[in-house]
């Protein structure tokens, strides 16, 4: 126990806890916005037209967003003065927080498209924010380990983390999974109709607009660390194509059999956490009762910290 606490002080001797607070902040930001979309599915498909089918819908839309970083790779090859990580990062915060401020405005927003009601709006968000939000897992934790030492890679996963923490937290405060309420409504010709619907502490929009309020921290967290010059007297010296390079040298070392088995077990990881399991959760929750569905993804969400 003695080594363990050892290890920390020596830790902390090596941090700049401010900035290691900014790091965990700024890096929050990377997917609380699609993390919220999620937590508040539940309630979503109470009131949208698609009902049950919105989850496998939003999957679907969230994976073509995956094309981000490709376009981000290709756009660097170009063009790499204009598409660097620390422009990537101001976009992906920024277009994420105008997302969610608008999200609390049009998410029950609908069109009529292919003979169909849709919710067209919260399609179009949704692919906005998967295209950006993608781009955090090939930005945040190179931007770090570009400017700042090792040890600042730790706040990078605790942000990230947060970024799921938070948005699960929040659903479970707002009452997602709390009991019904049964609302009495006297119509026109004064028949009285018994209404049930979900209740929550704030609604949808409200909820939208605190995870908007979050990443307009982590901008400010951000920009912070990216231009007052107190910061930037912290930064290292050697910079990330040194550490690619060391990197690399280290994997050319490894077996291959070693690299095949990371690979294959990062795509079943992806595939079932992120591809597969997301699109099967509203059918598999159905029997149980939306109760069931609300309280399994928000506390899935507050799991991925562990």
């Amino acid at each position: 126990m003695s080594k363990i606490f050892g290890q920390f002080f020596d830790y902390g001797r090596k941090v700049n806890w401010l900035l290691f607070i900014l790091i965990s902040l700024f890096t929050m930001g990377s997917w609380i916005d699609i993390s919220g979309i999620w937590c508040e599915l539940p309630l979503m498909v109470e009131e949208l037209p698609e009902r049950w089918r919105l989850p496998s819908i939003l999957t679907l839309i969230s994976q073509i967003g995956q094309i981000g970083p490709m376009i981000f790779i290709i756009g660097r090859r170009f063009f790499p003065n204009k598409f660097t990580n620390a422009n990537a990062i101001i976009v992906v915060l920024s277009v994420g927080a105008i997302s969610c401020f608008c999200l609390a405005i049009f998410w029950k927003k609908t069109a009529f498209v292919f003979n169909e009601s849709r919710s067209i709006y919260l399609y179009l968000f949704s692919l906005s924010l998967s295209l950006l939000d993608s781009l955090s897992t090939i930005t945040f934790l190179p931007y770090v380990g570009e400017f700042f030492a090792k040890e600042y890679i730790i706040p990078n996963y605790i942000g990230e983390s947060l970024s799921s923490f938070i948005p699960g937290l929040l659903a479970i405060i707002q009452g997602v999974g709390s009991p019904d309420e049964c609302l009495n409504i006297t119509s026109v010709d004064n028949s009285t109709l018994l209404v049930t619907g979900v209740k929550t502490k704030f609604s949808v929009s409200i909820y939208f607009v605190l995870m908007g309020v979050l990443i307009c921290t982590s901008i400010i967290s951000f920009l912070s660390i990216n231009f007052v010059s107190y910061f930037k007297k912290i930064r290292k010296n050697n910079r990330l194509e040194e550490i690619l390079e060391s990197e690399s040298a280290k994997l050319n070392k490894g077996s291959t059999q070693t690299v095949k088995i990371m690979f294959f077990i990062s795509f079943l990881g992806g595939f079932t956490n992120y591809g597969y399991l997301p699109g099967l959760m509203s059918y598999s929750t159905i029997p149980y009762g939306g109760d069931f569905m609300y309280l399994a993804v928000n506390i899935n969400c507050i799991g991925k910290v562990v």
